[in-house]
């Protein structure tokens, strides 16, 4: 048997290469919704190889993107004691 994910509670933002085909009407999220129930699809240019190649300044800016809403949202961390 291979590997079987487990549910997961946090939002999973996927980056899709627009020459691909994503999911159907059944599952827009290519599967992602069998694993997390906050999907959020984002499409980024290219293919499978050159959303990687010929696009990755594209999918670098979505990337950086997902990481600066996601630090926006986190809560400020504590101040440790000395």
């Amino acid at each position: 048997m291979g590997f079987v994910p487990k549910p997961y509670d946090g939002r999973v933002t996927v980056l899709w290469p627009s020459e691909l085909k994503l999911g159907d009407a059944t599952d827009p999220t290519a599967g992602w919704s069998k694993v997390a129930a906050d999907v959020e699809v984002k499409t980024v240019p290219g293919g499978h190889i050159t959303c990687l190649t010929k696009n990755v300044n594209h999918l670098a800016h979505a990337l950086k993107a997902c990481i600066e809403t996601t630090r926006q949202s986190m809560p400020a961390p504590e101040k440790q004691r000395e």
